[in-house]
């Protein structure tokens, strides 16, 4: 029986392997975007769908993606876990700096959410590229 390859798998996945950062990427713009509407407004509620949405799994999203794993179930519910020790860390560094502002809170764990989804689109891009020289017919 063989052992199966510890290497990252060859095939891009769905929308060509770029659905974690299609995903992260509509959370995150929506978040912005409803971020300058007022609680109370008729958009609040769509605001706090986005803003909770995103914390939920986009920031873990954008460090997973990274481990490339082959089980979605594994990778979403570690995604889950991973975005708020990654919140927890980011507000219990910000209460010991005694400098507690919940929107910049939100702004830090944006930016870090976007260099791992601009990161994991370098990995995509490199693994197609590879797939393209192996896949190459040799002459």
């Amino acid at each position: 029986m063989e052992e199966p390859s510890k290497a990252p798998p060859d095939h891009p996945g769905p929308l060509g392997g770029y659905w974690r950062i299609v995903v992260i990427g509509v959370l995150l713009v929506g978040t912005i975007l409803f971020g300058q509407v007022p609680g109370g407004s008729a958009f609040g509620t769509v605001r706090a769908a986005f803003t909770l949405a995103f914390l939920g799994i986009a920031p873990g999203l954008g460090v997973m993606g990274l481990f490339r794993l082959d089980d979605l179930l594994l990778e979403l519910s570690l995604a889950v876990a991973l975005s708020l020790a990654l919140e927890t860390i980011v507000a219990m560094a910000m209460l010991l700096i005694g400098d507690w502002v919940p929107s910049t809170g939100l702004a830090l764990v944006a930016a870090l959410t976007a260099i791992g989804a601009i990161v994991q689109a370098g990995q995509v891009q490199q693994l197609k590229t590879r797939n393209r020289y192996q896949n190459a017919p040799a002459e």
